[in-house]
């Protein structure tokens, strides 16, 4: 029996019981899901037999159009129209929370779903291996075991991990590694809903030691959530914010938080970083997915990149990234800052399957002196930062 078999009879036979199970829950139902883009539409391919789905709504919505021949609209129109129906939230973590207030104002009464997008994510992958939807954009865990297969049977697996084990000396680091690892390699779910979860990102004494005067390079700053929770840990006081967000409506929004709450010394980059200069296509989504597109997806708006070592002379002590997937590059493109300057970092990495193994064996060969530490922060798949600081 093939690896790759195994891992899927392992994975769909712990999916397939959540998959009947919230079915069920809307049998019968007239359903909205919130949620228009990846894992909205990979909900749609597994609830479409149990219930009526009579729209979907997104409210970055400017156009009318349809998604599998359903209407996309925006809350407040679907709300007047089917004030009865029951809204399903098939959006990220970070959306959730917004939504549901915003439901709460427009129509108290409004019966809300909200499904945990490690859920969404689990049966996505189920409907992805019953039936080989090569196309589905959010099957991603279960397209990483092919790499992860090939890896393994050429034996450049086990070497990669024989090299990137001795980076993580905490404890706590060591067990969410061989935990995730182990989901990757043998489809085990469990192993990975063993890890910790830390619900503060970032900005915690558990992972950096982060102090008063710091300038904070924040990549991929969404909303401002990020530099919000950087100045509740501080109590306001900081150095210096370089903020990057390059979604138009997400960089909106932390300008006028900023100039809400006039704070000084934040300046804001519309751009994407990334390992050198000039101009790159972009997709604009207005949340937490936007991102850059490679050659294949050119059809996003051209958009400046700049290299974060332009920016040297502002010293930065903490760099923040979460920008989808750029992190290694913007890492490159920041070679000067890290050798020279060795910031304390906090680096997303799991939105590319090597990014667990490239990330700090890169870190480690610039500045040997790095210590590493690893976090979950919601259960499931996403939000796996590495934390790397020198140790005074």
């Amino acid at each position: 029996m093939s690896q790759k078999k195994t891992w899927a009879q392992n994975f769909a036979s712990y999916i397939e019981t959540k998959c009947s199970k919230y079915k069920k829950t809307l049998e019968n139902k007239q359903v909205v899901i919130w949620g228009a883009r990846n894992c909205g539409q990979g909900l749609y391919t597994i609830i479409k037999d149990s219930c009526n789905i009579v729209a979907f709504c997104d409210d970055f919505v400017k156009d009318p159009y349809k998604i599998f021949d359903i209407q996309v609209d925006t809350s407040e129109n679907l709300y007047k129209k089917y004030p009865n129906a029951t809204y399903v939230i098939a959006s990220g973590h970070y959306a959730a929370d917004v939504i549901i207030e915003k439901a709460k104002m427009l129509n108290s009464n409004i019966c809300i779903s909200r499904l945990d997008e490690f859920d969404i994510l689990l049966l996505v992958q189920y409907n992805y291996i019953q039936n080989q939807c090569k196309d589905n954009p959010v099957a991603f865990t279960y397209q990483w075991i092919e790499i992860y297969s090939e890896l393994k049977n050429s034996g450049k697996l086990d070497k990669l991990t024989q090299e990137l084990l001795p980076l993580f000396t905490e404890e706590k680091s060591l067990g969410i590694l061989k935990n995730r690892l182990e989901m990757l390699t043998t489809g085990n779910v469990d192993k990975i809903l063993e890890n910790p979860v830390d619900p503060v990102q970032y900005f915690t004494d558990d992972c950096l030691p982060i102090t008063n005067n710091e300038v904070m390079f924040d990549c991929g700053a969404y909303n401002g959530d990020s530099i919000k929770d950087f100045l509740k840990f501080t109590e306001g006081k900081y150095w210096k914010i370089l903020a990057i967000e390059p979604d138009p409506v997400n960089f909106d929004l932390i300008l006028k938080y900023v100039r809400e709450k006039h704070l000084n010394n934040i300046e804001l980059k519309m751009v994407v970083t990334g390992d050198h200069n000039g101009f790159i296509s972009f997709e604009n989504t207005g949340g937490t997915t936007s991102k850059i597109l490679d050659d294949e997806q050119s059809s996003g708006d051209k958009i400046e990149m700049v290299k974060l070592d332009n920016f040297y002379e502002y010293h930065p002590t903490l760099v923040k990234m979460d920008i989808e997937g750029a992190e290694l590059s913007t890492l490159k493109g920041c070679e000067k800052i890290i050798k020279e300057l060795k910031p304390k970092l906090a680096v997303c990495v799991y939105h590319k399957p090597m990014d667990l193994f490239e990330i700090p064996l890169y870190l480690h060969k610039l500045v040997p002196e790095y210590k590493f530490r690893l976090r979950q922060h919601v259960v499931g798949f996403t939000e796996l930062v590495l934390y790397a600081y020198i140790e005074n």
